[in-house]
């Protein structure tokens, strides 16, 4: 049994295992690009169901173009398990000769690369926990000054403000006055009485107690013309998996300051155990 597991382990250590995934994916991403363009309706339910759910219904029901979708999550799991058994290997053996390197300095930097390698791993699980277990709780349409409620929750969201960034030249007249971008102020509350205050854009979202708030509309869109009462669309996401990769962004970043400090002279005299 005990040489079984050890063949497994450096079977999926290996190397060459990690050449394959990563041609596969390139393969599997490609032909996907082509299947989502051909079949946008069968892919656009993602941004509102969570992966389990999308899974049992669009799916499983187009599997003849979701097949590709599959394999990559497949291949993924697959490439991450091969990095983390790889790297594993590597650290186990520089803490086994731990006590040959000069100094501890020299021990941290001797595993800062594969610190970024293992912060990797708990990004792509944080990607993953967002996938399976994100919902949009709900959509909501915002009015200045008028709390709102969170259905299913004890959080009212307030719109305090909206300021849009209209078009001005005269390359493209038709747009001229036109809305291009929005920021929408929110005031957020919830039952014990506990604020915040935030900004949610097109491309920014706001945060508040694990709920992710997302500007999907707004209006006016225009300047001048007939006036239109100022309002905010907002879709409200639950996203458990966002505090797991914010903490791998951390560990990242962490590792790559050191490792940055490895290839420096003052690393490699570190590394070499010479101090002058």
């Amino acid at each position: 049994m005990d040489a079984l597991i050890k063949k497994i382990w450096h079977a999926l250590a290996s190397v060459r295992l990690t050449f394959v995934c990563m041609t596969c994916l390139c393969v599997c991403a490609g032909i996907g690009y082509f299947l989502i363009r051909s079949q946008v309706h069968v892919f656009k339910p993602l941004q509102d169901l969570s992966l389990i759910s999308w899974a049992k219904t669009w799916g499983l029901t187009h599997i003849s173009v979701t097949w590709w979708f599959f394999l990559l999550l497949a291949l993924l799991a697959l490439l991450c398990l091969n990095t983390l058994v790889c790297t594993t290997d590597r650290v186990n053996a520089i803490w086994r000769n731990r006590k040959r390197l000069p100094s501890r300095t020299s021990l941290v930097l001797r595993l800062s690369p594969h610190i970024m390698h293992y912060s990797l791993i708990i990004i792509l699980a944080g990607y993953l926990t967002s996938y399976i277990f994100a919902n949009t709780v709900t959509s909501l349409i915002l009015l200045p000054d008028r709390p709102t409620r969170v259905e299913n929750t004890s959080i009212t969201i307030t719109l305090t403000g909206l300021q849009t960034r209209t078009y001005q030249g005269k390359r493209m007249a038709p747009f001229d006055g036109r809305a291009i971008n929005a920021t929408a102020s929110l005031l957020f509350e919830d039952s014990k009485g506990r604020t915040k205050t935030a900004q949610a854009g097109i491309n920014r979202p706001a945060r508040f107690q694990g709920l992710s708030v997302h500007m999907a509309e707004f209006a006016p869109r225009s300047e001048g013309g007939m006036v239109r009462r100022k309002y905010a669309g907002l879709t409200v996401r639950q996203d458990p998996g966002i505090p797991i990769y914010y903490a791998g962004m951390a560990l990242f970043v962490l590792g790559l300051i050191f490792y940055v400090f490895s290839i420096t002279p003052w690393g490699e005299r570190h590394m070499r155990g010479s101090y002058a």
